[in-house]
């Protein structure tokens, strides 16, 4: 409901907002994109691409400035207490109800705000996935049910670390394997006259080995575990750091519950020292127990050696042996255990898959309801379609990333695949080689090859992946000679015709009354399309819906009818510290007289308005 400045070229200046049509005007330079980015700065928008992010940090450096403090006055629907969202540049946001400062981020006052900068309207025409949020305020809002997106694709992450943590594991204790019937038969031929039978008082010891030294790394770990849960260090937050605070009472009472905290932290470690010391005196007593039955026996096991060698048998050799086989048989139980937490870790994978894919179909059918209402409402002007997975920008960067060299065949062949594809097609299509993967991309050579080769923890990384619709805008330019309509998409496009086809799906109403601001809509357009297209559609959605424009066009304010215009004018250049001014004269609707003088100069003065009027013949 109002826009405030303190600082910077708007400085002392507030400008009131009405909730139907506003509208901005003055010279070039007197401060009309200023008000508008203030307000996207004021509520933390981002711009759509890279040259309006650029030119939007661009004006909070040099035009407003550091310090500068932006104050939106928010008027809450449900008349409940006045709302304002402050933030200064190298400052912080601070959100107020009735004037105590509350938790809450900007745009959770308003929803959500729709904001173009000057030729951002025409730049949204590039950026898939900007194009596609056109349509999300279309969708009606529906009682959520299932699981969201942020908790599906965690699952699915996690599910593919652990995955790969098994796959690890898997091929550590694989390696070797192939050897344990080597081993085995290579026993059994060495085992002449049972000697392995009698070499049993050593290789009870080996094959124990492997318990024992699991049982160690195990307590070792634990042990690193507490050793870390180090004492909390309060020193930072003594009554000398924290004297001259601002808020020195506030930090007091957090030091006081840290200190309650640090003496139970400081319990429970000393409680689970003392828990692994007895686990380590346990096992310290096993060790002590072992080494002495190993060498009560080792004299024994030596005579064992000394006759074996004298009936031309290597004893040690036997052993040696032994040793490995028990080593490889521990790894082996270890591997089938990998193994069936792998399946079951898979199985509850796929489950996941398809709870994403039904996600992903669920969503865009709601997007192709909408596109089909944006349709019926522009009709026969603009019709808009949309594809699902359309976007394979993420696919092609994953691709990239993961394998780099040239990859420009295979991207080339994943944009023409139809509608049917998305990541996952790809990712089973690898799993069975590089004749599938071939055969889906109806390509072949050394870029198929390496896409076939990706490992198993690139292929899920990529079945995580929504590649996004796309959505396509389409304005008719005219017809051919049967009468039937000639549709044009907007890559074709001028971009005065861009502008024109997405300009009408913004100003479209939707359920949600969301706020559109516009800065110089016209700079893409020509003023019969402003007549004729923007002006009608102003006037039947401004008693739905906040519009905030600038404009250098007489056309809007006028034919609009706009409840609230605002002049600006200039004091000198912002570059050279000088300001703008909005004085209160210059502010309301046309039915007051000092307001509609200053939309006159917009025509050129009222003797230019007569002499057009005469030469067109009105």
């Amino acid at each position: 409901s109002a826009v405030t400045w303190v600082g910077g070229f708007l400085n002392g200046v507030t400008i009131p907002l009405n909730c139907s049509l506003n509208v901005l005007i003055g010279p070039r330079g007197a401060g009309k994109s200023t008000v508008l980015e203030s307000i996207r700065f004021a509520l933390n928008l981002e711009p759509l691409g890279k040259d309006a992010n650029d030119a939007y940090n661009g004006f909070v450096e040099n035009v407003l400035g550091n310090g500068t403090k932006v104050t939106l006055s928010v008027t809450d629907t449900q008349g409940d207490g006045s709302w304002t969202v402050e933030r200064s540049v190298k400052g912080s946001t601070v959100v107020k109800h009735n004037g105590v400062i509350v938790e809450a981020s900007p745009l959770s006052l308003i929803g959500y705000v729709e904001f173009f900068g000057q030729h951002e309207v025409a730049e949204l025409a590039k950026l898939p996935e900007a194009r596609a949020n056109l349509l999300t305020r279309f969708i009606p809002a529906a009682a959520t049910s299932g699981r969201t997106e942020q908790e599906i694709v965690e699952d699915l992450r996690q599910n593919r670390v652990d995955i790969a943590a098994e796959m690890k594991a898997r091929k550590r204790l694989s390696k070797g394997q192939d050897q344990l019937p080597i081993l085995t038969e290579q026993l059994r031929v060495l085992d002449e006259g049972g000697v392995r039978s009698r070499l049993d008082v050593q290789t009870r010891f080996v094959k124990e080995e492997p318990l024992l030294e699991e049982v160690t790394d195990l307590v070792g770990n634990l042990a690193e575990q507490v050793d870390a849960l180090e004492e909390i260090d309060l020193s930072f937050l003594d009554d000398e750091a924290i004297k001259d605070f601002p808020t020195r009472d506030g930090f007091v009472e957090v030091r006081e519950a840290l200190v309650a905290l640090s003496g139970e932290w400081v319990s429970a470690k000393e409680r689970l020292v003392e828990r692994l010391a007895e686990v380590a005196r346990a096992l310290d007593l096993a060790n002590e127990s072992r080494a002495t039955e190993m060498s009560a026996s080792q004299e024994k096991y030596m005579e064992l050696l000394r006759q074996l060698q004298a009936e031309s048998i290597d004893g040690a050799k036997i052993v040696n042996l032994e040793t490995q086989k028990a080593t490889l048989e521990s790894n082996l139980n270890k591997l089938e255990e990998s193994e069936k937490r792998e399946k079951q870790l898979r199985t509850r994978r796929m489950a996941r898959i398809k709870e994403w894919e039904k996600f992903r179909r669920r969503e865009f059918e709601k997007l192709k309801v909408a596109a089909e209402k944006v349709s019926k409402e522009l009709y026969p002007t603009v019709r808009v379609t949309c594809r699902f997975e359309g976007n394979r920008s993420k696919l092609e960067k994953l691709l990239r990333d993961r394998l780099g060299g040239q990859l420009h065949v295979v991207v080339s062949s994943i944009e023409k695949l139809d509608d049917s594809f998305d990541a996952t097609v790809l990712a089973r299509a690898c799993r069975k080689g590089e004749s599938a993967v071939s055969a889906l991309l109806g390509i072949e050579g050394a870029q198929v090859r390496n896409v076939a080769d990706l490992d198993e923890e690139v292929l899920m990384e990529m079945e995580e992946l929504w590649l996004g619709p796309i959505t396509n805008i389409d304005l008719r330019v005219g017809r051919d000679e049967d009468g039937k309509p000639v549709w044009r998409g907007l890559q074709n496009l001028s971009t005065g015709e861009k502008a024109t086809a997405i300009l009408l799906i913004l100003l479209l109403g939707s359920e949600e009354s969301i706020p559109l601001v516009i800065d110089q809509a016209e700079d893409d357009l020509d003023n019969g399309f402003i007549a004729d297209g923007i002006v009608p559609k102003l006037r039947d959605e401004k008693f739905r819906r906040q519009f905030i424009l600038s404009t250098h066009n007489p056309n809007i304010p006028v034919l609009g009818d706009a409840e609230q215009v605002v002049r600006l004018t200039p004091e000198g250049e912002a570059a050279t510290g000088g300001r703008a001014v909005a004085k209160s004269e210059h502010m309301g609707s046309l039915d007051r007289p000092s307001v509609r003088r200053e939309v006159e100069s917009l025509e050129g003065g009222r003797e230019a308005f007569e002499t057009r009027r005469r030469r067109y013949g009105y």
